[in-house]
């Protein structure tokens, strides 16, 4: 973990061949029983908070260097390096970064969204402001929606009460690891020919789409350039603006949300990160042609 950790302070680093040296490792942790893992409360699964993350797949925190606190609405959980934190589908959730006396915040995210997979490194974009660094969003391929489907069962491994060393869920893991250390390779890349900063911004919008506070404004900031800038080049790279490319991941968002879960349309707009479900309302409407509460009852 150290030669990784100095890679990422550096700055200099390949993402794939970094990510597949992560992933192995962390086999080769859970494998030899090294790894702890840290399984997120299911007493209030599918109840949303504001102002926290809430996501319909289960999301995977390797932690390289530094301290999460994972805040859940039960309680609060403390993740240190080398550990590993399983949030299952449905748990609204928010992290605190924390550099420790062994080193700066670092870890490894993995998550399924829409049609693709987010893995990323998070860390400290600059002093005391926590953030991506460096990410792809590969297609989902036959073998990585496989490697995926082992989350939700190493969830449910650990719900069962007959793996309590917790033996199948690394395993589980483990096995979801090597799968996903093959897809970071590249091959798949869903977007490796748009600039760094466009990729980089699709990374931030779709690790923060339930944060309120997600704006054209606070990706540049995150990325270190101006708002305009920001604006005109992810327009120049793909024909869309930034705002409506934001608002159309988080209507989609949205959408599941209506069609698998039972969930208000208030709770749906605040887990799809808007503050004001009237507003959210207007553009939902004017992105679907109906209402939220028109498109649930069609279905």
């Amino acid at each position: 973990m150290i030669e990784i950790t100095r890679q990422l302070q550096s700055g200099q680093f390949e993402f794939g061949s970094l990510c597949r040296q992560t992933l192995r490792l962390w086999v080769q942790r859970l494998s030899g029983g090294e790894a702890r893992v840290h399984v997120a409360p299911l007493a209030r699964r599918m109840c949303v908070i504001r102002d926290m993350s809430f996501h319909l797949k289960p999301e995977l925190f390797l932690q390289i260097s530094g301290r999460t606190i994972f805040h859940f609405p039960e309680q609060d959980v403390e993740v240190r390096a080398g550990d590993v934190c399983l949030i299952p589908s449905g748990v609204s959730h928010r992290e605190t970064a924390l550099a420790s006396r062994e080193g700066a915040f670092f870890n490894l995210v993995v998550l399924e969204g829409g049609d693709c997979v987010d893995l990323h490194f998070a860390g400290e974009l600059r002093r005391r402001c926590p953030g991506v660094l460096e990410g792809r969003l590969c297609k989902l391929t036959a073998l990585c929606r496989r490697s995926l489907s082992y989350f939700e069962d190493a969830v449910e491994l650990s719900q069962a009460g007959i793996d309590p060393e917790g033996v199948g869920v690394r395993c589980l893991l483990a096995a979801s690891l090597c799968g996903l250390a093959d897809v970071s390779r590249g091959r798949n890349n869903a977007y490796r020919d748009e600039h760094f900063l466009v990729r980089n911004c699709r990374q931030l919008v779709a690790a923060n789409l339930s944060n309120g506070a997600l704006s054209v404004c606070q990706l540049a900031q995150w990325l270190g350039c101006s708002a305009d800038y920001l604006s005109h080049l992810f327009h120049q790279e793909t024909g869309v603006k930034l705002v409506e490319a934001v608002n159309t991941q988080r209507i989609a968002h949205a959408k599941a949300l209506l069609e698998d879960t039972g969930l208000s349309v208030a709770e749906i707009a605040w887990a799809s990160g808007y503050n004001d479900p009237n507003y959210f309302a207007r553009v939902f409407r004017r992105l679907v042609g109906t209402s939220p509460s028109r498109f649930r009852n069609r279905l």
